[in-house]
């Protein structure tokens, strides 16, 4: 009789092992841009774009209230043009999107969207990238 509890306390054991262990292994890492992404122990970068958004004419006028959208975070130009953007990531991919919207209709006049990318290189984690805008 102590065998047979022992081997079904063994299978008992042995199943919900087997059940955790899945368990613990498919909700560890998340899956978010396409592969899944280190969770523990593993090194975030912060990078930094930061410029002067202003008209693409002779005059070169600071915009201000331009939402600029890298990654899922999303800042606003000030009224002298500068804006600051900002991603920490796992060091997986060294290339970002940056997207440039007008958002507020006609309170400093309309801009067309700018979509442009930035790549990171040589462990250089911040840029300055000055961005001129077209009237639509």
């Amino acid at each position: 009789m102590k065998i047979v509890k022992f081997k079904i306390l063994s299978f008992y054991s042995l199943f919900i092992s087997a059940i955790l262990y899945l368990l613990g292994y498919s909700t560890s890492c998340t899956k978010e841009y396409g592969s899944p992404q280190p969770m523990y122990g593993v090194f975030a970068t912060k990078y930094i774009v930061n410029g002067t958004i202003t008209t693409d004419d002779s005059l070169n006028q600071p915009i201000q209230n331009i939402k600029v959208t890298m990654l899922n975070n999303v800042s606003t130009s000030n009224s002298t043009g500068n804006y600051h953007a900002e991603s920490q990531e796992f060091s997986q991919n060294n290339t970002y999107p940056l997207k440039f919207e007008d958002v507020d209709g006609t309170a400093n006049g309309e801009y067309l969207s700018k979509d442009t990318t930035v790549t990171f290189q040589n462990n250089i984690t911040e840029i300055n990238l000055n961005i001129k805008l077209k009237p639509k």
